[in-house]
């Protein structure tokens, strides 16, 4: 049997690529804490200052995100009726909507930070340790609203430069129609145009303006 460390309160034997539990109370105390990281917008002297701690909190969500995914997964496949989930249905929402909105930021590297972490939770597998067929779709842990659709716009090997606004914001205006994660996408579009460079006003300007066409 896997080696098994418990943090805080009774926790599921975990399969074997998955040896770390932590309490569910813990959970959401990180995951909140992850949350309001990613709407630090602190700015001095040095100009953004927040955008280290998006882009920190989306780095824990990379690593904490796929962990309680799993745990979920394994406990509702085995039927555990009385189970509590680690990650709500609207977690999983929020996750996604949260590292959208920073997928659209003024600041190069919080967009290719935000996308790499995007691709990490949405194609994180129930058991990665499993090869899985040619003609046969991998079982995924995260399943927010229109995932399918999300995973279109955002595919697991894409070529896209995300260093490049101009790449980046009309592929992801497509997502726009989608009520889940409208708001934060436009409150990521509104603060990359409040931004200094007249390059991200204008193509912040383009993108609204072929969405509403």
């Amino acid at each position: 049997m896997s080696t098994l460390l418990a943090i805080g309160a009774k926790a599921i034997v975990p399969p074997p690529f998955l040896t770390i539990v932590m309490s569910r109370e813990l959970s959401k105390e990180i995951l909140s804490m992850y949350f309001t990281g990613l709407q630090d917008y602190s700015v001095d002297h040095r100009g953004d200052i927040g955008s280290w701690i998006r882009e920190a909190s989306m780095q824990g969500l990379e690593v904490m995100i796929p962990l309680v995914a799993r745990l979920d997964y394994e406990a509702l496949k085995a039927g555990q009726q009385q189970y509590e989930r680690y990650l709500s249905e609207q977690e999983h929402a929020q996750v996604l909507s949260e590292l959208l909105q920073q997928s659209v930021e003024k600041i190069d590297r919080i967009r290719a930070c935000a996308a790499a972490v995007m691709v990490t939770i949405l194609y994180a597998r129930a058991d990665p340790t499993v090869k899985v067929e040619e003609d046969k779709t991998p079982e995924y842990v995260l399943n927010p609203p229109n995932v399918n659709l999300v995973r279109k716009v955002i595919p697991q090997s894409d070529e896209m430069n995300w260093l490049q606004a101009s790449e980046v914001y009309p592929r992801l205006v497509e997502l726009l129609h989608l009520p889940e994660y409208r708001t934060d996408l436009i409150l990521g579009f509104i603060v990359s145009a409040g931004g200094l460079t007249e390059t991200l006003v204008s193509l912040v300007d383009v993108v609204y303006t072929s969405a509403h066409e």
